[in-house]
């Protein structure tokens, strides 16, 4: 049989009809693969709680674009405590210690988002400790490149802890400070917490200083200015800082210090020139009292000689540390503080012990140090390189020091002032210098209206 084209085109279109009726519709969809993100608000990791305590939670869900969180869970413990986004937690019901919040948020594909953090009950907060008390100092390196350093700090303990090189600690509202705040009042939970403060605007991860404390902080000054005998500017390359604590209603002062560092000739120079600024800052703002001057001055001491003398390839130079030694020495006791006579804790308390503070394989050298003056010279118990743990080698590129010290002995008290010159005007410091430490006895011992006097006439040069 033949058929015409018109038939053939005819009986072409009926099949092609017929067979795609026969095949089903395949609609392509995306599988949701997207689990929601879970944002912990409150506490936050290693926070320290107590009391009836406020969690609190967030989830957003971004696929799809509006996504719908089908539902919430938060544990305790592993135990389900509840299914929204907030809880109020009562501690007293839990052991003080650490425990684990864990959020979780499910959407509608089933796809499950969550966060953990651990944080540390504490419902018997203890005092601070007494009049004998441990002060560590701790260059942690690039702001604690190396995790180990905690573990260090750990096995220390001190009671005070000065930390050099945390220039990273004071970004985003000094974020990391504040967390290695919590992660060690959780850590030391049967102690005093710490409270702390921080040199700020500091540019590298080398650079800035912070203290914790578990005595107050009275006042906390970021040095940024200071000057040579001859009045001339003796800009420091790290700003030190200069706290007031109260041990116990006794006033301590104490200054962190990280001073220029390595051994080019212009280095050695301006270590000098730090120095001989820091002197002034001692004798002019401190006056006559207890002081604790601490931190990574990358000199060597004058007393460091023979078998102690490490690697002679290592010069720092010993000019800071000789003019707070030596004050009679020929060139530098000229530089040296007319107020405070200073005390190596460790050289004393270990003549024979070389005591290398630098973790540098090719380099042994002692340049972190704890200094105290005339008011507690007696007052220091022990004193020790490194923490004696296999975290002094992984932590850092220094060994910690620490020193006990017993200030039973010391009868001044606190007295609330500010430790501050910034507001002052640079032609007008001499004078009220001159002023303050002409009347500073007197007006601590009267304490009465003879002091406004004073503050009113000091106030006119401001």
């Amino acid at each position: 049989m033949i058929f015409s084209r018109k038939t053939i085109i005819l009986i072409s279109s009926i099949i092609i009809i017929i067979v795609a009726a026969t095949i089903p519709t395949i609609i392509l969809t995306t599988r949701d693969n997207v689990a929601p993100t879970v944002t912990m608000i409150s506490p936050f990791q290693w926070e320290v709680c107590s009391g009836v305590f406020e969690i609190e939670f967030e989830a957003v869900d971004t696929e799809p674009a509006d996504g719908i969180i089908e539902k919430y869970e938060l544990y305790i413990d592993e135990e389900l405590k509840a299914q929204t986004t907030e809880y109020d937690w009562d501690t007293t019901d839990y052991v003080d210690g650490y425990h684990n919040i864990t959020a979780i948020a499910y959407d509608k594909a089933n796809n499950i988002g969550e966060e953990t953090i651990t944080i540390t009950v504490d419902n018997n907060i203890d005092g601070a400790p007494t009049d004998e008390f441990k002060i560590l100092n701790y260059n942690v390196m690039e702001s604690g490149a190396n995790k180990e350093w905690k573990d260090v700090v750990k096995a220390e303990n001190p009671d005070i802890a000065v930390f050099v090189e945390t220039g990273l600690w004071d970004d985003d509202g000094k974020t990391k400070m504040i967390q290695y705040l919590n992660e060690f009042n959780g850590y030391f939970l049967d102690e005093a917490p710490y409270e702390a403060s921080i040199t700020i605007k500091t540019q590298w991860s080398t650079t800035g200083q912070a203290i914790f404390s578990r005595y107050p902080i009275l006042e906390f000054n970021q040095i940024n200015s200071m000057h040579r005998d001859d009045d001339t500017p003796a800009p420091p390359t790290h700003d030190p800082f200069h706290a007031v604590i109260d041990v116990n209603g006794k006033e301590i002062h104490i200054v962190g210090v990280h001073l220029k560092c390595c051994a080019a000739d212009f280095e050695k120079e301006q270590r000098e020139l730090e120095q001989e600024g820091l002197n002034n800052y001692f004798d002019e703002v401190i006056g006559d009292a207890p002081l604790i001057y601490i931190g990574d001055l990358n000199s060597l001491s004058p007393d460091d000689t023979g078998d102690l003398e490490g690697d002679p390839g290592a010069d720092f130079g010993y000019g800071p540390v000789t003019m707070l030694l030596y004050p009679e020495d020929p060139v530098y006791g000229q530089y040296a503080s007319q107020v405070h006579n200073f005390t190596d804790v460790f050289r004393t308390l270990h003549p024979n012990n070389p005591g290398y503070s630098l973790n540098i394989p090719t380099i042994n050298s002692r340049i972190d140090y704890i200094f105290v003056n005339q008011y507690l010279n007696t007052s220091f118990i022990s004193s020790n390189v490194g923490s004696g743990t296999e975290y002094d080698i992984l932590g850092s590129d220094h060994y910690s020091v620490d020193a006990v010290i017993d200030i039973s002995e010391i009868k001044t008290a606190v007295t609330k002032w500010d430790i501050s010159l910034d507001a002052v005007e640079k032609d007008n410091q001499d004078t009220i210098i001159k002023m303050i430490q002409s009347s500073l006895v007197e007006a601590r011992l009267k304490i009465t209206n003879e002091m406004k006097t004073i503050i009113t006439f000091v106030s006119r040069f401001d």
